[in-house]
C-alpha cells in the first residue's frame, strides 16, 4: 500500500477502534455482557484486555444492597412497633390498677366516720341510743308551713361520755299505724355527761299532712370522754 494511503487509513482505524471500545463499555455497564468474554474483548482496546485483569461487571449489585438495607430497616421498625405496643399495654394495666385502688380509697374516705371515744377504766362503752334519753320532742311547722320545726330536750345519762353531732330519725305515722314517710338529720350540738339540755329549735324534714302522729328516735352520736 502506498505510504499516503497508509497515513490516511490510520486515523480511520483509530476512530473505528475507539468507537468499538465505547460500545463495549456501554454494553458492559448495562450488564449485557462480560468484559472478559472474547466478543467484548474484541471491542475493547488491546491494553484493557491484554493486561490480564478480570473486568467482569456484577449486574444489579447496587439494587441488592439497597434491598438488604430496606429489609433491615423494616425489621427495626417492626421491633420498635412491638416494643411500643408492649409499653402502651403495660401503662394501661398500671393505670387501671391505680384507678381502681384510688377509687376504693375515695369511696372509703367519703363515708362519714363516727368518732368513738376510748372506754374509760371501769366504764361501759359509749352507747348514745341508751344514754341519751328523750325528755321532749315536739313537732311543729316552720313559717312556710312546709317543713317541720323541732323542739327537742335530752338528758345524758352517761357519767363519763359527752355526746355531739347527735343523729336522729323522724317518722310520720298514718291513721292505720303504717309509716308514711321518714327522714334523718343531725343535731349539731353537744350534751355533757349527766347533763340535761333543751336544744334550740331547728328545722328538719318535710311536713307530712297525711300523717296522724310521728316518732322521734336517737340513732347515733359522737362520743368523747370527759
Amino acid at each position: 500500500m502506498p505510504a499516503a494511503s497508509c497515513a490516511r487509513a490510520q486515523p480511520a482505524i483509530a476512530i473505528a477502534a475507539a468507537a468499538a471500545a465505547a460500545d463495549g463499555l456501554k454494553a458492559a455497564t448495562r450488564g449485557d455482557a462480560k468484559v472478559n468474554s472474547p466478543e467484548a474483548q474484541l471491542q475493547l482496546p488491546f491494553a484493557m484486555w491484554n493486561s490480564g485483569q478480570n473486568l467482569t461487571i456484577r449486574e444489579g449489585i447496587m439494587f441488592e444492597e439497597f434491598e438488604a438495607e430496606e429489609k433491615g430497616q423494616a425489621q427495626e421498625r417492626n421491633k420498635l412497633l412491638k416494643m411500643t405496643a408492649i409499653i402502651v399495654a403495660a401503662l394501661a394495666v398500671v393505670g387501671a390498677i391505680i384507678y381502681i385502688s384510688t377509687r376504693g380509697h375515695a369511696s372509703s374516705a367519703a363515708q362519714p366516720a363516727q368518732h368513738v371515744a376510748a372506754t374509760p377504766t371501769g366504764q361501759a362503752a359509749a352507747n348514745p341510743v341508751k344514754d341519751l334519753k328523750i325528755i321532749k320532742a315536739v313537732m311543729g311547722r316552720d313559717p312556710s308551713g312546709l317543713r317541720v320545726m323541732w323542739s327537742v330536750q335530752l338528758k345524758n345519762q352517761s357519767p363519763a361520755y359527752t355526746y355531739s353531732n347527735i343523729q336522729y330519725q323522724a317518722s310520720f305515722i298514718g291513721p292505720d299505724g303504717s309509716t308514711t314517710s321518714s327522714s334523718r338529720d343531725t343535731i349539731k350540738d353537744s350534751i355533757a355527761a349527766g347533763d340535761e339540755k333543751k336544744f334550740p329549735d331547728f328545722i328538719g324534714g318535710v311536713y307530712d299532712a297525711n300523717a296522724s302522729t310521728y316518732q322521734f328516735v336517737i340513732i347515733s352520736a359522737d362520743s368523747a370522754v370527759e
